[in-house]
């Protein structure tokens, strides 16, 4: 059982059996280890699932999330995060200002060899460049700001999200969608339109775009207007 089909049935028995389950129950019932089931909470938090734990440690499923894709790298999203701090720095920062910006409270949050070994990845895909000590922005390799509305943001996005499901090389569409997010952002308001481009083969219709949407917008009383295409 690989990773994702592993997190499906950890929200399965968490969601159809609410305070039953603990930690250790469900690593014995899967047949891995507590540190494996823990890691796999951890991430799924990132996709927007949220879990309580009571005295007992055993769980309830308060706000489902998305869990049609692997979860996002914090190694990746450590990545986004330096393009952003450097892109909003055109002079470049050395790697102990960058260590600062990551470190600001008391408590060592990202390391400097966590950090080192981040900026020798961007380095490799040519996203920055050394001049001296301090790193920049390969500005060659990066999309200028587009100034799109929300709706043209809704469509850009739902666009991808398909092409991804059916694109031959999985992992460049999601440095393509990572770079257009880290410019444009993507839409964390409500949608007063949403485009609905029908089920591709391999979603799963219970956890698609168009119902995670339609949740979130059913929980804070919004109106949404569907468009649908054929």
């Amino acid at each position: 059982m690989d990773k994702l089909a592993r997190q499906r049935e950890l929200v399965k028995s968490v969601a159809t059996e609410p305070w039953v389950h603990t930690y250790s129950s469900l690593a014995k019932t899967l047949g891995v280890t507590q540190i494996t089931v823990q890691r796999d909470f951890e991430e799924m938090k990132d996709n927007g699932f949220q879990f309580k734990r009571d005295d007992r440690g055993t769980l309830y499923l308060q706000v489902s999330g998305w869990n049609g894709v692997m979860p996002v790298k914090a190694s990746t999203l450590r990545q986004m995060e330096i393009l952003r701090i450097l892109t909003s720095t055109p002079q470049g920062l050395t790697l102990t200002e960058l260590y600062k910006r990551f470190n600001r409270r008391d408590a060592e949050e990202v390391s400097s060899k966590t950090l080192e070994r981040a900026m020798k990845d961007l380095e490799k895909k040519n996203l920055i460049k050394r001049r001296g000590e301090a790193y920049l922005v390969c500005s060659e390799h990066i999309l200028p700001p587009l100034q799109l509305a929300k709706q043209e943001k809704t469509l850009l996005f739902e666009a991808l999200e398909v092409a991804r499901a059916l694109a031959p090389i999985p992992e460049e569409m999601k440095s393509l969608e990572a770079k257009l997010k880290l410019w444009i952002g993507k839409n964390d308001t409500d949608r007063e339109t949403m485009f609905v481009h029908g089920r591709t083969p391999i979603q799963d219709v219970h956890h698609s775009q168009c119902c995670i949407h339609l949740e979130e917008a059913a929980r804070s009383k919004n109106r949404v207007n569907l468009l649908y295409r054929k």
